[in-house]
């Protein structure tokens, strides 16, 4: 799948608007783009959590299954970031994450998160603070 340009993910993810372009093309040019039809899974629990991913169109249904029954744990569009982050200690998925309909999805590999974090600040940083965003919100439901 093509690569996603500089102006089109800014244009969905405005939390990166302050980041040096040349940082966020790191991420970009790191990243794959991929295509989930509906009903299909960018995660499921028990995977190993070796992405983070950023929802650049579509929607996500992210859900545990408990007595045999689907409970929801939240719903990801375009402009949310899901599964690991900078820092994280997540190991593995510990939900599913289901498309509801066409979406892509820019995943970004672990393997060069230790480059990220070294040589982009900025852009390390708006990502900690979306963790941080993250724990909160897990915290209150």
């Amino acid at each position: 799948m093509p690569q996603c340009s500089l102006p089109e993910f800014l244009s969905v993810f405005s939390l990166f608007q302050n980041v040096p372009q040349e940082q966020i093309q790191f991420l970009l040019n790191h990243s794959d783009h991929h295509h989930l039809a509906t009903d299909a899974f960018l995660f499921q629990k028990g995977a190993a959590a070796d992405h983070m991913h950023m929802i650049l169109k579509g929607h996500l249904k992210v859900y545990t299954i408990q007595n045999n029954e689907q409970n929801e744990v939240a719903e990801l569009e375009a402009s949310n970031i899901t599964g690991l982050l900078p820092f994280s200690r997540m190991v593995q998925a510990t939900a599913y994450g289901q498309a509801t309909e066409d979406t892509q999805v820019l995943s970004f590999h672990r393997k060069h998160f230790r480059e990220l974090i070294r040589e982009h600040y900025e852009l390390t940083e708006v990502l900690v603070h979306e963790m941080n965003s993250r724990i909160r919100s897990f915290t209150t439901l």
